[in-house]
């Protein structure tokens, strides 16, 4: 086939047909679902406690039913109220742990790498055996 004939078949052919609008957008609701499902996820159960973990120091327990405001060495502030947690002040250099933003289901975790904290979501199943 010649440069010129293949020239034509694109000049002839029709840019979308009633199929490729149909397919596409099927493919286009499917990926919005798919979307809603991994950034909403209804399944995740809503957790019971926070375990905050300071440089590999013991695990402390707080219940996200009681509002408080917490002190991490002068460092960090985190708060738990109406049943979230999130970090409202840290002088770590990039504030990646303050834009982590609240949290409150089961297996949501808020990290600040520079002073060795963790902040993590868990229910009270997962606390069976554990000696608190």
């Amino acid at each position: 086939m010649k440069h010129s004939d293949k020239i034509d078949v694109i000049k002839k052919s029709k840019p979308m047909r009633i199929a490729d609008v149909i397919y596409l957008s099927a493919l286009a609701v499917v990926i919005g679902l798919l979307m809603i499902f991994v950034y909403w996820r209804p399944w995740v159960l809503a957790g019971d406690l926070v375990v905050i973990t300071v440089r590999g120091s013991p695990n402390v327990y707080y219940s996200l039913s009681e509002d408080r405001v917490l002190d991490i060495d002068g460092k960090m502030t985190i708060r738990i109220q109406d049943g979230t947690v999130f970090v409202v002040h840290s002088t770590c250099p990039d504030r990646s742990c303050i834009h982590s933003g609240r949290i409150s289901r089961i297996h949501q975790i808020i990290v600040c790498v520079p002073h060795g904290v963790t902040v993590r979501i868990v229910g009270e199943s997962e606390l069976h055996g554990i000696a608190r």
